[in-house]
């Protein structure tokens, strides 16, 4: 359900569900693989370029923290190869 929210046009709705990503990052490899699929990353990755910084800063947050995580460097690393 959690990823549907993350697709949301309401501002409130998408801000919040990347600060719940923000917070669930920061677990360990079994929940993070659980919880971010390809879809997910591409999707928070996405969420940078929005204007609006209610969403923009916990994306940058998620990311971060994914960055933090050798096997997620690379994933996302691929997302950016791509572009």
């Amino acid at each position: 359900m959690l990823p549907l929210f993350l697709a949301q046009s309401d501002v409130e709705i998408c801000s919040k569900s990347c600060y719940i990503y923000s917070s669930l990052s920061q677990a360990d490899n079994k929940i993070l693989n659980a919880l971010f699929t390809d879809s997910v990353i591409k999707r928070v990755l996405d969420l940078l370029d929005n204007v609006d910084l209610a969403i923009k800063v916990p994306a940058v947050r998620v990311i971060g923290n994914l960055l933090s995580n050798d096997t997620y460097t690379k994933v996302i690393n691929s997302f950016i190869n791509k572009s």
